[in-house]
């Protein structure tokens, strides 16, 4: 089952899934910014979606959280003499044409 909250200006998404093992409903947030309710069986939808908006604060704030840890630096264009972390040092590699990589199709053997 999927069900959605609004909350402010976010909207709230998350998925149930029934367990016959639980016997209280969890809610969890993942740092992908899905939202898991687990259920016992039986619950009924009123319930679980009284339980996402009483928790909506807490859900936000913890996707938001998430939301800043992700990664926005651009897309690396590989440009000749910029620096790269490689190998765990900082180097300046040539990228472009080079004897090395005009020679890339002869193979060499000792």
């Amino acid at each position: 089952m999927v069900g959605s909250l609004t909350y402010g200006r976010d909207t709230i998404r998350y998925e149930v899934c029934f367990l016959e093992s639980r016997k209280t409903l969890s809610i969890e947030v993942h740092p992908d910014s899905r939202v898991l309710v687990c259920a016992p069986m039986g619950c009924s939808p009123s319930v679980i979606a009284e339980r996402v908006r009483k928790r909506a604060r807490w859900i936000s704030r913890q996707l938001a959280e998430f939301d800043g840890y992700r990664l926005r630096a651009p897309a690396r264009q590989y440009i000749s003499g910029e620096s790269h972390l490689f190998g765990g040092t900082v180097s300046a590699r040539p990228f472009g044409s080079s004897r090395r990589l005009e020679n890339a199709g002869s193979v060499r053997l000792r």
